[in-house]
């Protein structure tokens, strides 16, 4: 899936990419101040008991209880 457009002195592209379960696995976005492009790319990974678990975020890891319940949020800097 993808879209682009504009705002006001700004335009963007907006991607995303989806494995065969509907998991989100890559979003990218690029934005044009009319100078610069910014980019964010993200990939997402999944594991973990549960087959959908999100386990990373680009830099930012994810943990999880014995029962399979979210107990934590890693983000790069502090790892």
């Amino acid at each position: 899936m993808s879209a682009s457009g504009n705002g006001g002195d700004n335009s963007y592209i907006f991607g995303i990419k989806y494995d065969k379960m509907s998991n989100q696995f890559c979003k990218v976005q690029t934005t044009f101040d009319g100078r610069v492009a910014q980019t964010v790319d993200l990939t997402y990974l999944y594991g973990g008991k549960q087959p959908n678990s999100l386990m990373q975020i680009g830099d930012t890891h994810y943990t999880y209880g014995k029962a399979g319940n979210p107990v934590g949020i890693i983000p790069h800097r502090l790892r």
